[in-house]
């Protein structure tokens, strides 16, 4: 791989980070104390997570994950205006055909599908569910942001980095992670749940 998990877990959890500076701005919303209080917990853990700042090495595969977040970080402030008007199912529904669309052309585009035709029901097995649970994180995803800010949102979903270092230890025999790292992922997380909780609004019908 291009990329460590750890290095690209971390990469990708500074989405919060990119996703305040584009919400403030262009949505409205506002940094309170506890999400300040979240973003620097959050962000300590994950750099004790990884090792500390000597251990991050930036390559191709580092720049194409922070590029990915970039954009993700974009299409969160779109979709953010977009649920004001449009229902979640709808929101969820296109996002997957546009990935849909653009995974396919891309797989065309390099031969990627020169063995779909072989594949037997063992690796169908394996497709079926994954899709459906991408689908599953999809509509949660854009249920969560229509009901509360795009900063709590994406601050919740820190706490990813917390199950990667987990199963980086039971899969990939990797050293267990930082105690106290964990611990300071878990309490930003816990304090960007309240937060989010507390400024959730109720769905309307």
């Amino acid at each position: 791989s291009r990329a460590s998990s750890g290095q690209a877990a971390f990469i990708h959890k500074t989405l919060v980070i990119w996703v305040a500076m584009l919400a403030i701005p262009l949505l409205g919303e506002k940094v309170k104390a506890p999400h300040i209080a979240a973003i620097a917990l959050l962000v300590a853990g994950q750099f004790m997570l990884i090792g500390g700042i000597a251990d991050i090495a930036w390559g191709t595969g580092e720049w194409l994950i922070l590029g990915a977040t970039l954009l993700w970080s974009i299409e969160v402030i779109v979709a953010k205006r977009v649920l004001k008007r449009v229902p979640t199912s709808k929101v969820a529904a296109a996002r997957l055909a546009l990935g849909g669309i653009v995974l396919v052309a891309y797989g065309i585009a390099t031969g990627a599908f020169s063995g779909l035709a072989t594949l037997g029901a063992t690796e169908w097995a394996w497709i079926a569910p994954t899709a459906l649970t991408l689908s599953l994180y999809v509509t949660s995803w854009y249920g969560a942001l229509e009901r509360a800010p795009a900063i709590d949102v994406t601050a919740v979903l820190v706490f990813g980095a917390v199950i990667t270092a987990l199963l980086r230890t039971g899969i990939d025999g990797a050293a267990l992670p930082s105690a106290a790292g964990l611990g300071l992922v878990t309490a930003g997380s816990a304090v960007a749940i309240t937060a989010a909780l507390r400024s959730r609004r109720p769905l309307t019908t």
